[in-house]
């Protein structure tokens, strides 16, 4: 799968702007990426000097490492992949490939893979096996855990966001 599909799917549902949104557990932002959660991002600098279009090519760079670093241009169902890194984007690469991992687990398949949230080889290989049901299944159990997750830890300003996380997902599933 190209990286221009995530292009298109996942990246026009975060703003492509700097943004400090109250509420926002990840606090100030840049094209979807937190200053709390990705300190060391070497688009900070240009951010802060004003450098915006700098900021948003390194920001590109930032999301095709992340797509291959979870392995998604391995996978062969388009809407995993894509679920895979949108979750990612707004959980935490860690998080996402655990709740792929437990989505594909879900299925009794043998031998079961370890939940640990690193998406290896053995991930990779198990995820591809899926029947297109399946994997289409798969994508509505990571969206049950991250809407789970949501649901109990958005209470008071970060409400707010919860209505946004369900249509961009449904975005990803259309």
């Amino acid at each position: 799968m190209s990286m221009r599909f995530w292009t298109e799917c996942v990246i026009p549902n975060e703003s492509l702007k700097h943004t400090n949104i109250p509420g926002d557990p990840g606090r100030e932002t840049f094209a979807g990426i937190s200053r709390r959660y990705q300190p060391n991002w070497t688009g900070w600098a240009h951010v802060d000097a004003g450098h915006d279009e700098i900021a948003l090519a390194l920001a590109y760079q930032w999301y095709e490492a992340r797509w291959k670093h979870l392995r998604c241009d391995q996978l062969t169902h388009e809407g995993l992949a894509l679920k895979l890194f949108d979750q990612s984007v707004l959980w935490g690469a860690k998080k996402a490939g655990l709740w792929l991992q437990e989505s594909i687990n879900a299925w009794k398949l043998i031998p079961p893979l370890v939940e640990d949230g690193i998406v290896g080889f053995f991930t990779v290989r198990t995820a591809n096996v899926l029947t297109d049901s399946e994997a289409k299944a798969a994508q509505v159990l990571m969206g049950q855990s991250a809407a789970i997750l949501h649901l109990v830890n958005d209470i008071g300003d970060r409400r707010q966001f919860l209505a946004g996380h369900v249509i961009r997902s449904g975005k990803i599933y259309a």
